[in-house]
């Protein structure tokens, strides 16, 4: 079961990790990859639910989902299981992905495929809130028919009375059901979905999950047998999402931290274990017959911990060191010099212009503008290139003109400013103009501040990428400039193929990025760093043996 966190009230930017590397084709639907990737894809499934919508990964989500979502939403039932249907995607995705980063969970991983192609969606009338949950895993029977009232699982088949069900249940309240309807889901929603799957997984070995991470790492400081003191499902479900495990921590930097006190052997146990862990000091046996708690082989749990152990190192070091590395960084240096220039390549030094591709930012004021080129007005104040700009002449320039305030060169989104300034008082300032065209003009100019002024303040991914025009500033804008439209915007700026150039290569090089690659920075466990990079030595080198 997922406590409930927040009940959804609107879509929020993903951050799950969409990578698939050599599984899937950019050109195939993704539940064609997971069909190929199911270890058993034409084996058994549950019966169908009569008047229940089956997804193309072959899920089935039971009528009255659909009919709460038209109480509290007003969707259709197309409109909502197009929403629904995003979901599930944005959540293979992750799971496919994962398996990419972490191939030695594969055995979980495919299991998690093979059921989710099989799993059942059942919505209660019930609130997240009045439940307690955002959503849970409906074990057996019998905590089938308590949960639910006799519309809500309606024609579903419970294949035994007894012990746990065969393919997974998912219980969401009616409200979590509505917001995943209408918006397609959220981070945490993707991480939930891939958290309930795997509870019918070999992946389950305890109960106490949510709890138990709440609980410091070994008794009295020493290194214990719960010096790992986690939850596989927890686990592995924030290192496919990206989410923080408990709401707090990075999942793998865990892992690391509690590996850098105790030794690898306690990252190993914890995902090699195969015996029941419950947590709760109860007999173990009468838990098995619905947590099948199988761990991984050992060689892919040394593997495993070995990989998490060698990327936290490396994320711990540039978290404290990461500066000195982005300014080594030649490809990242490239790009950004290349970007840099194609934003200043916009601001002619000594000219208030609009350049071409500035005015096809606002498309209405351009033409509002060029609509009076043959004006006395326009000609009293403006000069048109043969490209297409439109520009005011160095004399009625003020002073520190394209300057800033401490007298460096200024930033494009200064520089904008100062040309709309520039322009604004000329037109205003000229005698030729009439009133009606010094209106329409001065309306047209002044939009370029408004509706193109958020192309130059974006960060994409907070403070991040401000110093792609800034030099060394790590002023934080809003995070209203990172949202689509101004990232639209700068794209159209300096051009599609270099900007997706820049941002693969700050998400897979730049310190900050949650998928910053630590092989392509030429990393190696020892500290072996290009760009003048000095290994930390944080931990002792008793414990460093002990890693492989």
């Amino acid at each position: 079961m997922k406590v409930l966190i927040a009940i959804l009230t609107a879509a929020v930017v993903l951050t799950t990790f969409t990578v698939l590397g050599a599984y899937a084709r950019a050109d195939e639907p993704i539940s064609t990859t997971l069909a190929k990737l199911d270890p058993d894809r034409d084996g058994a499934r549950p019966k169908d639910i009569p008047g229940a919508y089956r997804s193309p990964f072959g899920a089935q989500v039971h009528p009255m989902c659909f009919e709460y979502v038209r109480k509290q939403t007003g969707l259709s039932r197309d409109d909502a299981a197009k929403g629904f249907e995003s979901y599930l995607e944005q959540a293979a995705r992750a799971v496919v992905g994962c398996e990419n980063r972490y191939p030695e969970l594969k055995p979980y991983l495919r299991e998690w495929i093979h059921l989710f192609r099989r799993a059942r969606f059942v919505c209660s009338a019930k609130t997240g809130a009045q439940l307690d949950l955002g959503a849970a895993n409906v074990p057996d029977a019998s905590n089938m028919r308590d949960s639910f009232d006799a519309r809500e699982r309606d024609g579903v088949a419970l294949e035994s009375d007894r012990g746990r069900l065969p393919y997974p249940i998912v219980q969401l309240p009616s409200d979590t059901m509505a917001g995943l309807a209408k918006s397609g889901g959220t981070a945490w929603d993707v991480d939930t979905i891939v958290h309930e799957v795997l509870h019918s997984t070999h992946a389950n070995n305890r109960w106490d999950h949510n709890d138990i991470e709440k609980k410091k790492a070994g008794a009295g400081g020493k290194c214990g047998h719960d010096n790992i003191s986690l939850d596989r499902i927890n686990v592995v479900s924030t290192l496919c999402s990206g989410q923080k495990l408990a709401g707090n921590d990075d999942t793998a930097e865990v892992l690391f931290e509690r590996m850098s006190d105790c030794g690898a052997h306690q990252c190993e146990r914890f995902f090699e274990e195969s015996y029941m862990k419950t947590g709760h000091g109860s007999d173990e046996r009468e838990f098995r017959s619905w947590d099948p708690n199988a761990g991984l082989a050992k060689k892919d749990a040394a593997s495993l911990c070995s990989r998490i152990y060698d990327l936290g190192q490396c994320h711990y070091d540039l978290d404290k060191q990461g500066k000195v590395l982005l300014k080594g960084d030649r490809v990242l240096g490239q790009l950004g010099r290349e970007l840099h220039a194609r934003l200043d390549a916009i601001f002619v030094p000594g000219a208030a212009r609009l350049a071409p591709e500035l005015l096809d930012l606002v498309p209405d004021a351009r033409d509002d503008i060029l609509s009076e080129r043959e004006s006395e007005c326009f000609k009293s104040v403006f000069t048109l290139s043969a490209r297409g700009a439109v520009s005011i002449p160095q004399d009625r320039l003020p002073a520190g003109f394209g300057k800033s305030v401490e007298g460096s060169p200024a930033t494009p989104d200064v520089r904008l400013d100062q040309t709309i300034d520039a322009l604004d008082a000329a037109i205003t300032h000229s005698k030729a103009c009439k009133e009606a065209t010094r209106g329409k003009l001065l309306v047209a100019v002044r939009q370029f501040r408004w509706k193109a002024s958020d192309a130059f303040m974006t960060s994409t991914w907070g403070a991040m990428m401000k110093r792609r025009y800034l030099g060394d500033g790590e002023q934080m804008p809003s995070p209203a400039y990172d949202s689509a439209a101004p990232l639209a915007k700068l794209r159209k700026l300096v051009g599609a193929g270099l900007y997706d150039r820049y941002v693969a290569a700050v998400d897979a090089r730049h310190w900050r990025s949650q998928n910053v690659d630590c092989a392509k920075l030429g990393y190696s466990p020892e500290g072996r760093l290009r760009g003048g990079f000095v290994a930390l030595e944080k931990f002792k080198p008793q414990t460093i043996h002990c890693l492989r």
